[in-house]
């Protein structure tokens, strides 16, 4: 499409116009939608997280209903194996009581079990299977999901104390679980402190990042207020959504999710790949428009190219008529100071002197009018002309009001009129 100059006036800054509004409401909806996607997404991370801590409290009702099953009397590696948890073991209920595991102390107390997550100290550690301690690797804390309750030994009156769980640490299979419950690509680490125990996470290589540390601020954030911390996180070169938050208050041990941005948020790419859309369609559509109104305005612009001439054709017609009508009124000037002169000059015989005062007076009046037919009546003069101005020094008395008077004498005197005339050497000279 080839514009002509006076459409590319029009065309250019038309464009301008609609691409800055464009381009403003573009960035205004872009930030707009991108900061409500985020609090969108973040809020349904947030109830995600709330659906993945109350699957693992179900999971801890879940192992309370093995162990109320379960043969008290019957030996710990086979409750281990009819119960399919990591560990079980038997407290009396002496022992129970000066327990440093609160779920077994308070299991002790009364009829009602406890249970939940629990980090596991270095002695207690070493009580466990090893194939359960190399999940550690010698760094990383041992957490364990587990349940406590009170039971009565068979044909006794005695009560033990049963304990068992899942131990968590290094437990691929148990967050690859938790990982289920979030979107494709999402996911998910569980935390002792600030430690990163167990992880779907992987580095570049494909190893889980077990033993990695959450991010400055948040231990600080979420520990013992119950609180969510979200948070923008960049994995393996892709920007992600996460949250944080304590599985149970005071514990110590946080589960986090993360899952991609782009299906939340506007991504710059498409952004750009929208504006740059939107920039052509209203280039295209400023372009259609600009043709239009070129259009309009050249049918414009020959009407008018028209009517002025058909104006000049007039103007033309005007001119020549004032022409003629110049040419023939010098003509009768001429002709008529010829004769005045004549007069005056006693041609047509004797002439008194009061006479030839009036005459040259006649001629004067005559001459004066010859000369404004001859400056302004010129048709010369109308064809786009100014008519131009040559100032000549005049003497007012001399050749303005002595004239006027010589001319209007004989009505003066005829009435008796007296004229007097006040009027000074410098005020006498005009231009």
């Amino acid at each position: 499409m080839v514009f002509k100059p006076g459409r590319r006036r029009l065309f250019l800054p038309y464009l301008a116009v609609i691409l800055t509004f464009g381009i403003t409401a573009a960035l205004s909806g872009y930030f707009y939608i991108k900061k409500e996607g985020r609090i969108n997404a973040q809020s349904e991370l947030s109830n995600r997280l709330e659906l993945i801590c109350r699957q693992i409290s179900n999971e801890t009702i879940s192992i309370q209903k093995q162990l109320k099953v379960a043969d008290p009397d019957e030996k710990t590696s086979t409750l281990q194996f009819n119960t399919g948890l990591d560990y079980i073991y038997k407290n009396t209920l002496a022992e129970a009581e000066t327990s440093t595991n609160r779920h077994i102390r308070i299991a002790s107390q009364g009829t009602a079990g406890s249970g939940g997550f629990r980090q596991v100290d270095i002695i207690e550690l070493i009580h466990f299977d090893r194939t359960l301690k190399d999940r550690c690797n010698g760094r990383l804390p041992a957490i364990v999901l587990e349940y406590s309750t009170r039971v009565s030994v068979r044909n006794s009156e005695n009560m033990i104390v049963i304990t068992g769980g899942k131990f968590l640490t290094g437990n691929d299979q148990w967050i690859d679980a938790v990982k289920s419950a979030l979107p494709k690509q999402g996911e998910t680490s569980l935390f002792a402190g600030r430690i990163r125990v167990t992880t779907t996470l992987r580095d570049t290589n494909g190893i889980r990042l077990a033993g990695s540390l959450m991010p400055d601020g948040v231990a600080e954030y979420i520990y013992g207020n119950g609180k969510t911390f979200a948070d923008r996180v960049r994995i393996n070169g892709r920007n992600y959504l996460s949250a944080y938050r304590e599985v149970e208050k005071g514990s110590g041990i946080a589960i986090a999710i993360a899952v991609p941005e782009e299906p939340y948020i506007l991504n710059e790419w498409t952004f750009i790949a929208i504006l740059t859309t939107l920039l052509i369609i209203s280039a295209l559509s400023t372009a259609l428009i600009a043709v239009k109104l070129t259009k309009l305005i050249d049918k414009s612009e020959q009407e008018l190219k028209n009517s002025n001439k058909k104006l000049e054709e007039l103007n033309g017609s005007y001119i020549n008529m004032v022409g003629i009508v110049s040419h023939d009124l010098k003509n009768i000037l001429s002709s008529v100071g010829l004769n005045v002169n004549a007069v005056h000059g006693g041609y047509y015989g004797p002439v008194t002197e009061k006479q030839k005062s009036a005459l040259a007076a006649a001629s004067s009046t005559l001459e004066y009018f010859e000369a404004t037919v001859k400056n302004f009546l010129d048709y010369t003069r109308f064809e786009g002309k100014t008519p131009p101005i040559n100032p000549e020094r005049t003497l007012l008395t001399e050749d303005i009001i002595l004239p006027v008077l010589a001319t209007f004498k004989p009505q003066i005197d005829k009435n008796g009129i007296s004229v007097s005339m006040d009027i000074s050497e410098q005020s006498n000279t005009v231009f």
